[in-house]
């Protein structure tokens, strides 16, 4: 009786091409599920910071707020960086700007990550002068 401890060439070409065929779609689904989990802790991190940043300035006078060029986050968030753009406006629409000063200011954060650059933040809120 013979022993076959061995792989023959057909077995081993039809293992390679079973496993040429399978691999690339999993590959795929693992790139796009990493992907997704670091998209998505991007998004998670930047709506942070951008709340963060708007509870900052909502709590300024009136007078002190104002537009800002791009400021880069500090600590273990200096990948992150936020501008703020701020304009006045009327009601009842408050997306056009007045060109005057107002007791109304539309302010505009922006958040954005040098990582994955496509993906940004933006939270709107109106600002109200309430000393009037």
């Amino acid at each position: 009786m013979k022993r076959n401890n061995g792989f023959s060439l057909i077995g081993l070409v039809i293992f390679l091409v079973v496993v040429g065929i399978a691999l690339p779609p999993l590959l795929l689904l693992a790139y796009n599920a990493v992907n997704n989990s670091v998209s998505d802790e991007i998004m998670l991190n930047a709506t942070t910071l951008a709340t963060e940043q708007m509870e900052n300035i909502k709590a300024l006078p009136f007078g002190n707020i104002a537009s800002s060029g791009s400021q880069v986050f500090t600590g273990s968030f200096n990948k992150y960086s936020y501008a703020v753009d701020v304009i006045y406006v009327n009601p009842p629409n408050y997306d056009v700007n007045a060109g005057t000063t107002t007791n109304y200011k539309r302010v505009q954060v922006n958040v954005t990550n040098s990582v994955l650059p496509d993906i940004q933040t933006n939270l709107v809120t109106i600002v109200a002068n309430l000393d009037n």
